[in-house]
């Protein structure tokens, strides 16, 4: 992300740059709020990461797939919330 980095400005990198920023700021809130009943969903969002893999159209793809899982995830965790209040 430096000046020097001149790989830096291609959507690629501003795509996994977008997702390191996705995940810390989604983390840190789930930490807060982890309960046993959580527990699992918080797991497996941390855990899609691993799955986006690949350059170019394959890591698309692979980002595609797996913002379709963090939208269920979290509204599983939202849900998760809702019942134990």
């Amino acid at each position: 992300g430096t000046a020097i980095d001149l790989f830096g400005r291609t959507a690629e990198r501003r795509m996994e740059r977008g997702l390191i920023e996705h995940f810390e700021e989604n983390l840190p809130r789930m930490l807060e709020e982890l309960t046993a009943a959580n527990h699992g969903i918080v797991l497996e969002f941390v855990n899609a990461y691993m799955d986006i893999r690949g350059y170019g159209p394959v890591k698309e793809e692979a980002v595609a797939d797996v913002e379709k899982r963090w939208e269920s995830l979290q509204s599983a965790f939202e849900q998760s919330l809702r019942e134990a209040a």
